[in-house]
């Protein structure tokens, strides 16, 4: 029997679809609530970058917004600045924002540009290797849903 996971991302973060075996029946109590914890700052930085009108956004708007709706002291516990970076450059890497080279950087320590620029998703293409790796799997696999959402795959594991 032949199990197929893709990685979905929904807002940046890993969704993982089993045809066969869902491991995440493993995760018990805690573990699970640590995992959501983590999730929510992400959430939020998203729907920050999301709900803007504009194209180019500036980093301390972000930052600001984000610590308002958690307060000052919440934002520190979930890790602070630097946690609040690490989900800017995932955000780059996933391909939801991009630095604006010529802004400059922030001038905190890990660095970050002072402005980014909103992609949207036609500005994204959808990879061809994953394109090719999709069309491998079976004949009958729709794969309309899954090409209109340039990002919504990054890696696909066959597992026997």
């Amino acid at each position: 029997m032949m199990a197929v996971r893709l990685e979905i991302y929904s807002i940046g973060l890993p969704f993982c679809l089993f045809f066969s075996r869902n491991p995440l029946f493993d995760i018990m109590g805690n573990d699970l609530s640590i995992i959501v914890k983590d999730y929510q700052m992400e959430d939020i930085i998203y729907n920050i970058i999301e709900k803007q009108t504009k194209k180019v956004i500036d980093i301390c708007e972000i930052l600001n917004d984000a610590e308002k709706r958690y307060g000052s002291e919440v934002f520190d516990l979930k890790g602070g600045y630097g946690f609040f970076s690490s989900v800017i450059k995932k955000f780059c890497d996933i391909g939801i924002i991009t630095p604006v080279k010529s802004s400059g950087s922030n001038g905190r320590n890990p660095s970050l540009h002072n402005k980014y620029k909103i992609l949207s998703g036609k500005e994204v293409s959808f990879s061809n290797e994953l394109m090719h790796e999709l069309q491998s799997l079976h004949p009958k696999l729709d794969k309309g849903t899954i090409t209109e959402i340039p990002n919504a795959i990054r890696r696909i594991d066959v597992i026997y």
